[in-house]
């Protein structure tokens, strides 16, 4: 056993479960790519508009996301401890800053600096752990979205 208190147990707040935050957070990604996909074509069953992904993948978020809340609900789960806004703030900055550089920059780049910015979030990475990471998940992306998919996006900088 250890001496050192448990910051879980020690609070005084509300707790508030893993689970019910996880599904909480499932559903309103599912509400929110639902809402967004209402602006395209469904389609029919024949031939496919370019709303029906969007929609069918909502939906299922959002009945996992229930699925995951009634089990937190019904579970007694470690409360999650808030220590720090960092975290939440550089990683939303981060996307951010990959949607806004990603048509500029291109995907290689556009990754690359979002990896080494994200290291802010949490505990430090050393350079060449960040390199590689960085390295790893721009060659994943280029053989996903551009060799895979095709999908035209410019990978280097013009």
């Amino acid at each position: 056993m250890s001496d050192e208190p448990n910051p879980v147990a020690d609070s005084s707040g509300p707790h508030v479960s893993q689970d019910i935050v996880a599904g909480s957070m499932f559903v309103l990604f599912g509400v929110l790519g639902y809402l967004f996909s209402l602006q395209l074509s469904f389609g029919t069953a024949a031939e496919l508009g370019s709303a029906f992904l969007p929609r069918l993948v909502s939906v299922l978020l959002v009945v996992i996301g229930v699925g995951i809340a009634i089990g937190g609900v019904v579970k007694s789960r470690a409360a999650i401890a808030f220590h720090s806004p960092r975290p939440l703030i550089v990683v939303t900055f981060c996307v951010v800053l990959f949607a806004l550089t990603l048509e500029t920059l291109g995907l290689v780049a556009a990754i690359l600096l979002m990896v080494a910015l994200s290291g802010l979030a949490g505990e430090r990475r050393g350079v060449v752990t960040t390199l590689v990471l960085g390295v790893a998940l721009s060659l994943t992306c280029v053989a996903i979205f551009i060799w895979g998919a095709q999908l035209p996006i410019r990978v280097w900088p013009v």
